[in-house]
């Protein structure tokens, strides 16, 4: 085993054994004159059986130190050998000549002070135990998707209709969760539960709309409006507590196909495009054309093909989720604004990789602002690398652990505020201490690339970027203020 584990490091593959030459090390450097300091030196793996130490007189402390030397060395047995000047690194024991004079360092390990925080009072909590993604949506992975330009052609200023039977064996209540690209208007067995109108771009579960179903049949019938672009449908129906409804079938899903895990659903019939000269596609939400005036319609017959369900893994009973390679990005259904928000998390081990390929990920503040994720342990510290607001500020210290460590993020966060007619009348602001150590503070925000984009708001949700690496979340959550 450990020998496969060495072979996947070596062809650059994602390693989960924590190295055990890699970290902090601090203690005292002897120079030629025999005067004794404080040194400390970042280990870190640079693929292959290198290794590389960078020396400091201080670490995790703003200002940030200086870097005095930076040594190249290899693994040599049961140790690190780093031959200019004769220094050896084994069971914890960093020793030897450097340049600098002769030193005597032992390992320590860096612990954030607000690991394990349990959240407070009221706090809402997005990740922790038996909640698995609850709290969680994903538009790019959601199953049962309908591009109606595929579908129904590529029409400008345009509706189409969407239409499925709901089977209940008891009346119940239930809540449907929708999206669309472009307007939507939803009814329900002949009446109108809900109307969004408006020019958006799809995100799955934009719209939560309480329904009351009967007993036996209830027919759904979604009304998409199209300005031009694209144009796409979702929907999904689940109970109060965010599972897929019980006792439901649908008339259309087809016998045998498994069902969704996240409710959504995959199967309808379509109709149009309906136009009328001289009308835009929002102006056409207000015509009822056949699928809703009960006129002759032509139908035609949709099957998604796309599964939904975890496409994160969830691990201990739902108190750590971990990105999948292409899980897709994930945001949480619950919003905020002003706010103190604490996230945990780790990087994966990942020693041939460089730059922004090395477990690179985000956490976006209201879905638009992006505290960087990577594994940059003993980097310089940029607004790229971990803890960065990227292209925004770069942190006062880096304070990125090694990778397979837990890290935290304690997040001070002032969202911008708005007048009556919604102008903008503040900027946000945010102060984040990274392993219990401030590396910004009092940073007037600008949304940053990368996220859902869009202006500033007063209220968002709060997301994890899927930048193809393999990490892990845990205990994480906010309390409005």
């Amino acid at each position: 085993m450990k020998k496969l584990m060495l072979l996947l490091c070596f062809l650059g593959f994602v390693c989960f054994a924590q190295d055990t030459y890699m970290g902090d090390y601090r203690g005292t450097l002897r120079d030629a004159n025999g005067a004794e300091s404080e040194l400390c030196a970042q280990v870190w793996a640079t693929g292959k059986g290198g290794y590389q130490a960078i020396f400091k007189k201080t670490l995790y402390q703003v200002p940030a130190a200086k870097e005095l030397l930076k040594l190249d060395g290899t693994l040599q047995g049961e140790a690190v050998v780093f031959p200019q000047g004769g220094a050896t690194l084994a069971k914890g024991v960093f020793s030897g000549k450097i340049p600098l004079g002769e030193i005597n360092l032992k390992s320590f390990e860096l612990k954030s002070p607000t690991l394990g925080l349990a959240p407070p009072a009221g706090a809402t909590v997005l990740v922790g135990p038996g909640l698995r993604l609850s709290q969680w949506r994903n538009s790019s992975r959601a199953g049962g998707i309908v591009d109606l330009n595929k579908q129904l052609s590529k029409t400008a200023n345009c509706v189409g209709y969407l239409r499925n039977t709901i089977v209940s064996d008891r009346a119940q209540q239930a809540v449907l969760y929708t999206g669309s690209d472009d307007g939507l208007i939803v009814f329900l067995n002949g009446e109108k539960i809900y109307e969004k109108n408006v020019p958006r771009s799809l995100t799955t579960d934009n719209d939560k709309i309480p329904v009351s179903l009967r007993a036996g049949e209830n027919v759904l019938l979604l009304k998409v409006t199209q300005g031009g672009g694209d144009w796409a449908a979702h929907a999904r129906l689940v109970d109060a507590n965010n599972n897929p409804l019980a006792g439901v079938t649908y008339k259309l899903h087809p016998a045998g196909a498994p069902m969704d895990k996240l409710g959504s659903i995959m199967s309808w019939e379509l109709s149009g495009p309906y136009t009328q000269e001289g009308k835009s596609g929002m102006a056409l939400g207000d015509v009822a054309f056949a699928p809703e005036s009960g006129g002759d319609a032509t139908w035609k017959r949709f099957d998604g093909s796309q599964t939904g369900g975890e496409r994160w893994n969830v691990l201990d009973d739902g108190g750590v989720i971990e990105m999948r390679r292409g899980g897709g990005s994930i945001v949480s259904g619950p919003e905020f604004g002003s706010c103190q928000l604490h996230v945990e998390f780790k990087t994966s081990y990942m020693p041939e990789a460089r730059g922004q390929g090395r477990c690179n990920s985000g956490v976006y503040v209201q879905g638009r602002y992006e505290i960087q994720v990577l594994d940059s342990y003993a980097l310089e510290g940029r607004d790229n690398e971990c803890g960065g607001i990227y292209q925004l500020g770069r942190p006062l210290v880096n304070m990125c652990l090694p990778p397979e460590r837990w890290q935290t993020y304690d997040i001070d966060y002032t969202a911008a505020s708005f007048d009556a007619e919604g102008n903008k009348t503040s900027d946000a602001v945010i102060t984040v201490r990274h392993n219990g150590v401030v590396i910004h503070d009092n940073l007037k925000l600008r949304v940053t690339p990368g996220g859902l984009g869009g202006k500033d708001v007063a209220k968002g949700p709060l997301m994890f970027q899927d930048h193809g690496n393999v990490l892990w979340f845990r205990n994480v959550w906010f309390v409005e203020k």
